[in-house]
């Protein structure tokens, strides 16, 4: 039930779990005092609808060639109720049970701390197995009476959460501990869901001064800390974050807040101690010098981020040729952005680069080499003709990070920058790269592409990419079905991509599967065809389990509450070949060669277009390229829904037919054009009226010694389409030729004055 006393939302009737088929109902309108909820309410009150195959812990049967189960359950609903109000910006634990999110649902939220308040935005965490949701701080509330703000609470800001779900990081201005000494300006802390989200213990303050529990001073309220990078500022233990002053300070240690803007710290809570990130390089000391924020254009807050471990800081750097290491004659590098690392144990080492113009780690380049101009190559040409936070044009910045792996050797981060040697033809702008940064590793053969999108007309980007903890696993979204550098697995959908589908590339295996399916395990779709991604979807330490916010669609049964919700799809257990997939947590080791690996079996084919329709027979053509020898069938069935009346009444009544079908053996990797004939009992249909058949085109293709794989496309066949059902034109009769011929006489004479002479 639902406890006033601590804001916390507790299991109901003791342990809260989800059943195979669990039912999920929208709030009635009686039991929101939230405005909008009562309007949302009142078009579903009283309805309940089925939620199947959502069970968590049970997941759905999938095809063979999937690694998903069909469809997701919500993470943002409370036993059987789904949320009034929308929630969006997941985080996972790293074993997938616990998943935090920020929210605006007083299903979820609970009652007001008296009884004249009511909660308006919080965050939460929801525990995956038994369902019960606690609120991580006290929730930003309203005045029931006028909605007027009453606290303003924590409503946002979800950093990060430690491996077995104990401790999440976030940001907020409310003051939750007597150390924190700014009112307006906020402040990052750590929360022990532990302990009673009322009890001030459950609360420690991160962005606090080195060697206390105070917090930081500033001179304007308005500029203060913030957390690192969502997902990637807390480490495993929860014991160590990362967090970015954006205005002046008195950090670590200072009498006055004169510590430049923009800098990045470390905060130890079990030792207490903050210590500098974003140090110049000139400054070997302990303590470091901070580097003086960027100005110009391109110039941006950090972001900063910890491995798992704890071990390993990456973060972005404008001007950064003040906190690395430069060659003779290299230029500045500009106040756009680029990526820097360093190890904690030795924090007093200069910064190393992510990727860049200039590759110091190749211990072929001698300290004091000339810098490499933008076309040079050579053992201090770095992976880039320029920092990874310029893009072509030169002044915009284009780097995004996209995820630092638990042990921190890994980092994926998307950049438009040329890459060396610049080939204009296989340029591909917003590309995502993994990078090594192990030491030892060369920047040239660290750097490497994860995914790019064809660069031609049609074609949709990947956004929003996360990095797993394992290293290996990644995330990402888009509307399109094809990506440079990924083989697909399993089928992808083929028809009218209007939504964002999430796809979880294995970045050694080269390969990319689809995650969201519709529960029926059909193409993913949604009512409200978004233009863009309703938000990132996160993954699990080894992508297992991954969360997503979407808008009402049909990956679960019921998703009728019109608003974002946070949902959860699962790995599914498959056999296929070689047993259950069993993948290693830790990045592999470097490698010793340059051997390319062995391709998957290649058995997946591809629908070239869109289907074509002939108007005059009806008959539907489409082109598939197979990758080997199998067999190619294709069987089109058609539905049509008319209207009958009988004994006085009309009913609509929806019948199926066969269109037809068609079957190709090709002897090896070819592209096949099959043909789909108008069959006898779609004639008769169509002569019916609508005299129209929405058709669904079935493709199965199976190679020899493998897995079958399919795909479906749909068009419409009209009755115009086929020449022999076209209605006939009738010939008037005889009798009626001449009284039109009379007629017309008749017509003549009197434009003429009567005669026709």
């Amino acid at each position: 039930m639902f406890s006033s006393g601590s804001h916390e939302v507790h299991e109901r009737g003791g342990s809260e779990t989800y059943s195979p088929r669990p039912v999920l109902r929208q709030r009635s309108s009686g039991s929101s005092s939230r405005p909008g909820a009562h309007r949302r309410a009142r078009a579903a009150t009283g309805s309940a609808v089925a939620l199947a195959g959502v069970a968590l812990g049970a997941a759905s049967a999938a095809p063979a060639s999937a690694a998903y189960a069909p469809g997701a359950s919500p993470a943002s609903a409370l036993g059987a109720l789904l949320a009034d109000d929308a929630s969006a910006a997941p985080l996972l634990s790293a074993d997938g049970r616990y998943a935090v999110f920020q929210t605006t649902a007083s299903v979820l939220l609970g009652p007001g701390s008296t009884d004249d308040v009511r909660p308006a935005a919080g965050l939460v965490r929801k525990d995956l197995v038994t369902g019960a949701v606690a609120s991580v701080a006290p929730p930003r509330e309203v005045r029931t009476a006028d909605g007027s703000l009453a606290r303003e609470g924590t409503s946002s800001g979800v950093a990060g959460i430690s491996a077995d779900g104990r401790y999440v990081l976030f940001t907020t201005a409310a003051r939750l501990t007597p150390g924190d000494r700014t009112g307006a300006a906020t402040d990052v802390y750590v929360r022990d869901m532990g302990r009673p989200v009322t009890d001030t213990a459950a609360y420690e303050l991160a962005s606090a001064r080195d060697g206390s529990d105070a917090g930081a001073d500033t001179t304007d309220d308005a500029l203060g800390r913030i957390a690192g990078a969502p997902g990637y500022a807390l480490s495993a233990d929860g014991r160590r974050a990362v967090f970015v002053t954006t205005g002046r300070s008195d950090l670590p240690a200072l009498v006055a807040p004169t510590a430049p803007a923009r800098q990045v710290w470390v905060r130890d809570l079990d030792a207490r101690t903050t210590r500098l990130v974003s140090r110049r390089v000139d400054d070997p000391s302990t303590e470091g010098t901070p580097a003086p924020a960027p100005t110009g254009v391109g110039s941006a807050v950090p972001t900063a981020a910890i491995s798992g471990d704890g071990s390993t800081v990456v973060w972005t750097a404008g001007d950064g040729q003040l906190q690395t290491p430069t060659l003779a004659g290299e230029a500045p590098f500009g106040p756009q952005p680029s990526l820097l690392t360093r190890r904690l144990s030795s924090i007093t080492a200069p910064a190393r680069r992510v990727a860049g113009a200039v590759d110091l780690d190749d211990p072929a380049c001698a300290p004091g080499s000339a810098a490499p101009g933008p076309s040079d190559g050579g053992p201090c040409a770095g992976p880039f003709q320029t920092s990874e936070g310029v893009d072509f044009s030169g002044d915009t910045s284009s780097l995004v990070f996209e995820g630092l792996s638990h042990d921190g050797a890994r980092v994926l981060l998307a950049s438009s920058a040329r890459r060396r040697p610049f080939d204009p033809l296989a340029y591909r702008a917003s590309t995502s790269y993994l990078a090594d940064i192990r030491p030892g590793v060369s920047r040239k053969s660290g750097v490497t592409v994860a995914w790019s999108y064809p660069n031609v007309a049609g074609r949709f980007p990947m956004l929003g990419g996360r990095l797993a903890p394992d290293g290996r696993h990644a995330t990402f979204s888009s509307r399109d079905n094809r990506f440079d550098g990924l083989q697909p697995v399993g089928a992808f959908p083929t028809g009218d991509l209007v939504t964002f589908n999430v796809f979880v590339a294995d970045l050694d295996a080269r390969n990319v599967e689809l995650v969201t399916r519709g529960e029926d395990g059909g193409d993913y779709v949604t009512a409200s065809r978004p233009s863009t991604p309703s938000g990132i979807a996160v993954p699990s330490s080894d992508a297992g389990v991954i969360a997503l916010p979407a808008p009402d669609g049909n990956l679960f049964v019921g998703d009728a509450n019109g608003v974002d919700d946070v949902l959860i799809a699962r790995r599914a257990v498959t056999t296929v070949d070689r047993g259950v997939r069993v993948l290693p947590v830790q990045a592999p080791p470097p490698a010793t060669d340059e051997t390319p690996a062995v391709p998957l079996r290649s058995r997946f084919f591809a629908t070239i277009g869109r289907v074509s329709l002939s108007r005059r027979t009806g008959t539907a053509t489409l082109q598939v390229a197979v990758p080997t020898a199998g067999t190619l069938s294709a069987s089109a069935r058609g539905t049509q829904q008319r209207t009958v009346r009988a004994k006085g009444r009309s009913r609509r009544i929806t019948s199926t037919v066969t269109v037809g079908s068609a079957r190709q053996t090709p002897k090896r990797a070819t592209t096949v054009r099959l043909t789909i004939k108008v069959g006898a009992k779609a004639k008769v249909a169509l002569r019916r009226s609508p005299h129209a058949l929405d058709v669904r085109l079935s493709l199965v293709f199976r190679p020899r010694d493998a897995d079958a794989t399919t795909a479906t496309r749909s068009y419409r066949l009209k009755r115009s389409d086929v020449a022999s059902l076209k209605p006939k034109k009738k010939r008037p009769s005889a009798k009626k030729r001449s009284s039109a011929s009379a007629k017309a006489t008749a017509t003549t004479r009197s434009s003429t004055g009567g005669s026709t002479r």
